[in-house]
């Protein structure tokens, strides 16, 4: 397995670990992550660049609408719309 494959199967991990525990965004978060890049032996504008797009990505998906949340919301919409037609 190469290095790239590492990396691909790593990020998978982690983003389903930051799935199931969470992504606590405290105020010290920042602090945080400078500590985990000074254990690591990372500067921490590469661990927060490389952190960044998964927790937007992760903050993305619990935010997305389903399908049927769509649907609802287009069909609350034609209703509201029908009323304001039958007003007029």
């Amino acid at each position: 397995m190469d290095e790239n494959r590492k990396g691909q199967i790593a990020i998978m991990v982690l983003k389903d670990i930051l799935r199931e525990k969470g992504v606590r965004l405290a105020p010290d978060f920042r602090r945080e992550m400078g500590n985990k890049a000074k254990a690591i032996g990372i500067p921490m504008d590469e661990l927060m660049e490389f952190f960044e797009p998964i927790i937007l990505e992760l903050v993305n998906e619990t935010f997305a609408k389903s399908k049927n949340q769509v649907a609802l919301e287009e069909s609350w919409d034609n209703i509201v719309q029908k009323i304001k037609e039958l007003r007029s």
